[in-house]
């Protein structure tokens, strides 16, 4: 009983560290998006799986769709920052 409480809390931990890091994600690429998208443009975001990303589709305008990954929706446009360690 007790490594089944245990083994529930840590699924329940992990369910919030994903559903927390896919909020931070989502936000972000909605950012990302925003910034780049060609003047006066709207646009709308979807999640494609074939992708494993966001994708940006704009409006209006001749644009390809923009992908924004999860290493840059979490890191910028740098991509991830190593101290070299």
């Amino acid at each position: 009983m007790r490594r089944s409480l245990v083994a529930l809390a840590a699924v329940a931990v992990l369910g919030a560290a994903l559903v927390a890091a896919n909020a931070t994600w989502s936000d972000r690429a909605e950012n990302i998006c925003a910034e780049q998208a060609p003047r006066g443009a709207a646009f709308s975001m979807s999640w494609e799986w074939k992708e494993a990303a966001y994708v940006c589709t704009y409006r209006n305008v001749e644009a390809k769709p923009r992908r924004v990954g999860v290493i840059e929706a979490l890191h910028g446009d740098r991509g991830p920052q190593h101290t070299g360690r």
